[in-house]
């Protein structure tokens, strides 16, 4: 996401500008006993850009991990100075509130979207850089305050909201060229290489259904995907869908609980819209991070 000037929005993720009213994004907190199932977990928002102390005018995307025994919050700030997102990291103190502990990746370009994720013992990150038409692998060097690029894994097209999940052995990666398409690579490992799928792209002309809007998750052995609804204005709501067929060779889904997942309430901090969930199990079941958005003058 991008800030917008004085009452037009513009859009980092897709380069498309909308003459409407300027937005503030935060960051909440949902919980249930399913991703599909979810609710406000308390008093939201839990981080706004005025808590981070810094020249942030909005905060948004955020991603939670749990490494021994502390929970952590990736997220992007959007930086007055640079006019560009940095990607920003918090921990979850003993009572429960966000400490913002600062910038774990900053570039020359804007970042977004921080895909932060475990395997074999280390700690990944998958941001959305677009505007370099490329898809880069970092990694922790040290978590979590700093990342290292890793590895380039596709190049070529202006990939947004790149999404990574782990299915029978394979690794499988969606990603979106725009708004209205849902791009789809496999890889036997991580570090690829990364093939296109004989089915990409796996959705096309639907803005309703196609830019990914959080992290896909295995859950009670299906995969379910989240996607953003930009119809009739970008970042609506967020949809769930449950992915019934993942292979190197074939690709279906349908759609999976309410629909829209989530939405704007209409008032308060997420009055306008909703497009991102991270979904983390725990004991409790599922706690979410998501983020809203409000119009200001």
């Amino acid at each position: 996401m991008r800030a917008g000037a004085a009452h037009v929005l513009v859009l980092a993720l897709v380069g498309v500008q909308c003459s409407e009213p300027s937005r503030e994004w935060s960051i909440g907190l949902y919980r249930g006993e399913s991703p599909l199932e979810l609710e406000a977990a308390g008093p939201n928002p839990v981080l706004r850009a005025a808590d981070l102390g810094i020249d942030a005018s909005f905060v948004a995307d955020p991603f939670l991990l749990r490494r021994d025994g502390r929970l952590f919050l990736f997220f992007e700030a959007w930086r007055r100075g640079t006019g560009h997102g940095d990607l920003c990291w918090a921990e979850r103190d003993a009572a429960g509130a966000w400490r913002y502990s600062g910038v774990a990746l900053d570039e020359p370009f804007h970042l977004s979207y921080p895909f932060v994720f475990l395997h074999e013992g280390e700690v990944f990150m998958i941001p959305e850089s677009r505007s370099q038409g490329d898809v880069r692998l970092y990694v922790a060097r040290p978590f979590p305050g700093r990342f290292k690029l890793r590895r380039v894994l596709l190049s070529g097209e202006r990939y947004a909201d790149t999404s990574l999940v782990l299915w029978e052995g394979r690794f499988y990666l969606f990603t979106s060229t725009d708004n209205g398409t849902l791009k789809l690579f496999h890889a036997n490992a991580l570090e690829g290489p990364y093939h296109p799928h004989p089915r990409s792209p796996v959705i096309s002309g639907d803005d309703c259904a196609a830019r990914p809007g959080g992290r896909p998750i295995v859950w009670q052995g299906r995969v379910l995907r989240f996607a953003q609804c930009d119809r009739p204005v970008y970042g609506v709501s967020v949809r769930a869908f449950e992915v019934t067929e993942l292979s190197p060779s074939g690709y279906a889904e349908r759609p999976a609980g309410r629909d829209p997942l989530l939405t704007g309430s209409g008032v308060g901090w997420n009055a306008g819209g909703m497009h991102h969930l991270d979904p983390l199990v725990d004991e409790r079941g599922v706690l979410a991070a998501v983020d809203g958005w409000r119009p200001v003058d």
